[in-house]
């Protein structure tokens, strides 16, 4: 298994697609670019309403970091509210989605993914959290407020607030555990389609 923690200096800055604004880009498949991608994880912030960047082909998961909240409406299915840190929607990225603030701007944390490739998982933990890690291929934690802490047979890995841990082929044999611990943490799990 591979442990490796990304520091906010990392992370790309990129114009969103529909040039109204930019993203963090924190991480991507290898080969990935803008506009062509297998799964992608960003941070943006949100200054006004409007439409959200067309990305059909790909299922987007969108968490609500800072902000009173936003409300997004999609052409092709219901309406979703996120008033609180860490909220989730899920929608497809080529669905028409306007974006409308609730009182100022927001950030947000977006994974994007192509359904037929990866399998995803997004669980987010707003409380203070003692959870096993489950087995994939890929997963990534990020950590909005103070530091989490992973448990890998018996050896601690700190993640700072704000950087991103990237856990690569994550097969636990046996008796070995893997345990996360801390709060307000967003937990991604990516496995490939064969």
């Amino acid at each position: 298994m591979q442990i490796e923690i990304k520091k906010p200096t990392d992370f790309k800055k990129v114009p969103w697609k529909n040039g109204l604004g930019f993203t963090l880009e924190l991480a991507a498949n290898d080969g990935g670019t803008m506009s062509a991608f297998d799964w992608r994880l960003s941070i943006a912030t949100v200054s006004k309403d409007g439409v959200f960047s067309d990305f059909s082909g790909y299922w987007r998961n969108l968490i609500l970091l800072s902000g009173n909240g936003i409300e997004l409406t999609h052409s092709d299915s219901p309406t979703n509210l996120l008033k609180n840190s860490l909220d989730v929607a899920k929608f497809n990225g080529g669905a028409v989605t306007n974006g409308r603030l609730i009182d100022g701007e927001i950030t947000d944390f977006n994974v994007m993914v192509k359904p037929e490739k990866y399998h995803l998982v997004v669980e987010t933990y707003p409380e203070h959290t003692h959870t096993d890690v489950n087995v994939d291929e890929l997963v990534f934690v990020y950590s909005l407020q103070s530091a989490a802490e992973l448990v890998y047979n018996g050896e601690s890995h700190m993640l700072p607030a704000g950087h991103l841990l990237r856990l690569t082929n994550t097969t636990i044999n046996g008796d070995e555990k893997m345990a996360l611990r801390g709060e307000a943490m967003i937990v991604i799990s990516l496995t490939e389609r064969h």
